[in-house]
């Protein structure tokens, strides 16, 4: 009897010992746990996010408020510096300012040529114009460029187009012209009339004709200066110039 008794009570010590150490690791994990619900983590670097340099990028509207565009018409809106844009319509030339973040995407100041086009490409040019006025917000990325409004709504998508044998030429120094500085410039042109220009901003040049003045957009050239709108394009090339009125060219020369 005295080794069954003994041997019960081995046994009742060891379940108190299985006992005593189940509480213990028990309590370990609870004062773990509470542990990590008391201490606060340590948070996160912030790391601001820089807004990206889209200058001397060029971009094409492939969808305005999630509509393709007209075929055979070319959108366009290209980034300048002094966070000036720039760019066709499809009918006509525009131009404005815009202020980029981050996050943010807002158009102000806009202004475009005035020539008549068929219906359709004016309905289109005035969807365009409002849907980029309309900008907040912006999605980027090596393909596409989206633009959305203030409650997120896509409004306009556009594409990298390929570069073209132009795309990337830069006008030779003395094509050049600075609208800061310069003054009215006076031509003579295939010595039947004169024509007088005239810098207004940094991409708008006044021409004035005979019958009337026309405020022309820059445009992208391989060399020279080029201007058009309204049926006319001026072209600079230094000391010399070419002036299209109606499809009819005119050899000019500064005076």
């Amino acid at each position: 009897m005295t080794w069954v008794f003994r041997k019960f009570n081995m046994k009742k010590s060891e379940r108190k010992v299985k006992s005593t150490l189940h509480r213990c690791m028990l309590m370990a994990l609870c004062a773990g746990f509470i542990s990590s619900c008391t201490n606060d983590p340590t948070p996160a670097a912030l790391v601001a996010i820089e807004a990206p340099d889209l200058s001397g990028t060029i971009w094409r509207v492939e969808a305005i408020n999630q509509s393709g565009v007209v075929d055979g018409s070319d959108i366009t809106l290209q980034f300048e510096t002094d966070n000036r844009i720039s760019g066709s319509t499809g009918c006509n030339r525009y131009f404005g300012e815009v202020a980029i973040d981050a996050e943010e995407f807002m158009v102000s100041g806009t202004g475009s040529t005035r020539m008549a086009c068929v219906p359709a490409l004016m309905q289109q040019e005035s969807r365009f114009l409002t849907a980029l006025q309309d900008a907040r917000r912006y999605e980027l990325n090596t393909a596409f460029l989206i633009l959305f409004d203030d409650i997120g709504k896509p409004r306009l998508k556009l594409n990298r187009p390929e570069p073209t044998a132009a795309t990337g030429i830069e006008p030779l120094p003395q094509d050049r012209v600075d609208p800061q500085t310069a003054s009215s410039q006076r031509y003579a042109c295939n010595d039947e009339m004169n024509v007088e220009t005239q810098f207004v901003g940094p991409d708008t040049l006044k021409v004035v004709l005979p019958g009337g003045e026309y405020m022309l957009m820059h445009e992208r050239a391989a060399s020279g200066a080029k201007y058009s709108g309204d049926g006319i394009t001026f072209w600079n090339k230094g000391l010399e110039a070419m002036l299209q009125v109606d499809l009819i060219a005119y050899t000019c020369r500064l005076l």
